[in-house]
């Protein structure tokens, strides 16, 4: 008995459940219908199509949509920053502030009066400090906030003409004063200049930058 491509004879599709039914249901690639019986026996033997799995072929892209809405602005850059530095040579007791003869670019919230030790933070902030300085004699140096050292600032150098590099970042609420105290050496550091070379070097400086 042939079967037909749109017709089941004498037979109860599985797909629709009747006899000698019409069905719809078809395999996207062979068109042959999901249900195929036995011609002698009249019972379904598979449910499934028996060609390759369907592939769809993907279609050519289609045109770019519209162009999306500006974002947000982002973060302005930091105005607030200051570089200062030491040129010459000094001698710098324990427990004492190192001095600055020059000052670099300085913007903002940041202050200082060449010749002096202090650096003044003037707006509330979070504000990177790196310090470094080079000294004859094994030292140790720390940041102190008006008069008080700042927790975790405290770096040493372990030998002669070497150079001594500790940072922090220092959360101002009100205006403050910074300084770079010789703080916990033996003794008198002396700041070297010359060093490694004919030409005077920075013996000592601190970089403040706000976040």
């Amino acid at each position: 008995m042939a079967i037909s491509d749109s017709l089941f004879d004498n037979r109860r599709c599985r797909i629709c459940f009747k006899v000698n039914c019409i069905c719809s249901s078809r395999c996207q690639k062979c068109r042959h219908f999901i249900c195929t019986c036995s011609p002698r026996s009249h019972q379904c033997k598979k449910t499934t199509c028996g060609c390759s799995p369907f592939i769809p072929v993907p279609g050519p892209p289609g045109p770019a949509g519209p162009a999306g809405s500006p974002g947000a602005n982002g973060t302005a850059a930091s105005t607030d920053y200051g570089y200062i530095y030491q040129s010459t040579a000094q001698i710098v007791p324990v427990e004492t502030d190192v001095t600055f003869d020059t000052n670099g670019a300085i913007f903002g919230a940041i202050a200082h009066t060449v010749g002096d030790a202090g650096i003044t933070i003037n707006t509330p902030g979070d504000y990177k400090v790196i310090f470094s300085l080079t000294g004859q004699q094994a030292n140790q140096f720390a940041l102190f906030v008006d008069g008080t050292l700042f927790p975790g600032t405290i770096y040493g150098s372990n030998s002669t003409d070497q150079q001594n590099t500790g940072f922090a970042i220092i959360t101002v609420a009100t205006p403050v004063t910074l300084t770079l105290r010789n703080h916990t050496s033996a003794g008198s550091i002396s700041l070297e200049t010359l060093a490694g070379g004919t030409e005077a070097n920075v013996t000592a400086s601190i970089l403040i930058q706000r976040l």
